[in-house]
Order: structure tokens, then C-alpha cells, then sequence
């Protein structure tokens, strides 16, 4: 009884539990709505950092609920948009994920104007364009 007690106790923290905390493909899905709501119908790039290069979760969903979001998809978009949004996944190493958000949008050129960070870790970062201001 006991056994069977304990392991009702660790179900139930797995199932009350925030479906969002865990990596996975809703908590994707979850953070590419999140881009298309907080860019209000304007058109965006997205670069994801993957330790393996591929991104082909996120170009799937984007490709998938842009269809039926918004009449755009974000790669049939030129590159150097003046919104962009950076998503970088839970991790440990914070210099690799400063260094591709310097590498695809640097500071020079873009400045960080809102962050949105996913019950799992991800962070969503949009990035702006700088005004170039007249001397």
C-alpha cells in the first residue's frame, strides 16, 4: 500500500504539473504563438539557436500556424527586417548564447526591446533595429 501510496503521490506531480516546464513540442508551439502575438501582424525574422544547426521544429511550426495566423511566413522574408526575434533555449553556457545573438543581430545595428522568457527556459528576445539618429 505504501509503495502504491508513494507512487500516486509522484503521478499526480507529473500530471498537476505545468505542461510548458517540460521542452517539447507544445512548449514550442507555445513560444512561436507567443512571437506572432507580440508582433501584432508585422513582419519578422526569427533565428533559434540548436547546438545541432537544425532547427526544424521551430521552421515547421512557423511554416504550419503562419499559414493560418498571418498571410506571411518568416523565411520568405528578406533578411535584415527591423523587428527580429532571437530564441535561445534553456542553457547553461550563457557566452555560446551571447555570441549568437551578437552573431545574427549585433549589437551596432539591433538593441533588445522586450523579453519573454517560456515556463521551460526559453527565452524569446526581440530585437529592434536602432535609429540612426542625425549629427
Amino acid at each position: 500500500v505504501f509503495i502504491l501510496g508513494n507512487f500516486l503521490w509522484k503521478f499526480s506531480d507529473i500530471v498537476i504539473s505545468d505542461p510548458l516546464e517540460v521542452s517539447s513540442l507544445a512548449t514550442k508551439e507555445y513560444t512561436v504563438n507567443q512571437i506572432y502575438q507580440d508582433a501584432a501582424g508585422k513582419q519578422f525574422e526569427v533565428f533559434a539557436y540548436s547546438p545541432s544547426i537544425y532547427i526544424y521544429d521551430y521552421s515547421y511550426l512557423f511554416s504550419f500556424l503562419g499559414n493560418k495566423k498571418v498571410s506571411y511566413k518568416p523565411e520568405d522574408i528578406s533578411v535584415g527586417q527591423n523587428l527580429v526575434y532571437v530564441i535561445l533555449p534553456p542553457e547553461s553556457n550563457t557566452a555560446k548564447l551571447d555570441d549568437f545573438v551578437e552573431y545574427r543581430t549585433p549589437s551596432i545595428e539591433y538593441r533588445t526591446t522586450k523579453s519573454i522568457t517560456i515556463p521551460d527556459g526559453t527565452i524569446i528576445m526581440r530585437r529592434e533595429k536602432k535609429i540612426n539618429q542625425p549629427l
